[in-house]
């Protein structure tokens, strides 16, 4: 069995599937995967993500917002602590940093980080709820060592979480 740890469901392009969605689904289950964590980018739609987890058992949401997508209404900490304890919500993610495309300076997003970090850290142990925040910056050495280890290109590395 194969978990999509990491999906846009509601962005999917459903032309190639009649556009209907549990077609997608189906071929998707025919081709192994048989699990989805469903990946909110912004307020905007991640009612419509824990809507798609709501109509399946298979899939699962996560809240959070992307560092490319700030604009239009903006999900407060609080918000998305409270969008986490519904029950098909398993994660807060898609908050992280982009130095690549984001207009931002490393250095607000870092405080940004540091900032909805801390006030996660206090929302969950208050609600006495278990949880793992974790990150780490990269750097050319780590890249270029794990390319050497594992005998690949650097088309070819990824970082893969579950």
């Amino acid at each position: 069995m194969l978990a999509d740890s990491h999906c846009h469901l509601d962005r999917i392009d459903l032309e190639p599937f009649d556009n209907q969605f549990e077609n997608a689904i189906k071929a998707a289950n025919e081709r192994g995967v048989k699990q989805f964590l469903c990946v909110a980018i912004n307020a905007e739609n991640q009612q419509e993500v824990i809507q798609i987890a709501e109509s399946h058992p298979n899939i699962h949401a996560s809240v959070g917002v992307h560092p490319l997508y700030t604009e239009g209404e903006t999900a407060s900490v609080e918000s998305l602590v409270k969008a986490s304890q519904h029950p098909k919500v398993v994660a807060i993610g898609e908050t992280g940093l982009d130095y690549f495309y984001a207009k931002e300076s490393k250095e607000e997003q870092d405080a940004y980080i540091k900032e909805i970090s801390k006030i996660l850290k206090t929302s969950l142990n208050k609600e006495d709820i278990d949880y793992n925040i974790k990150g780490r910056p990269k750097s050319i050495y780590s890249i270029r060592r794990k390319m050497v280890k594992q005998g690949v290109t650097f088309d070819e590395v990824y970082d893969k979480f579950a």
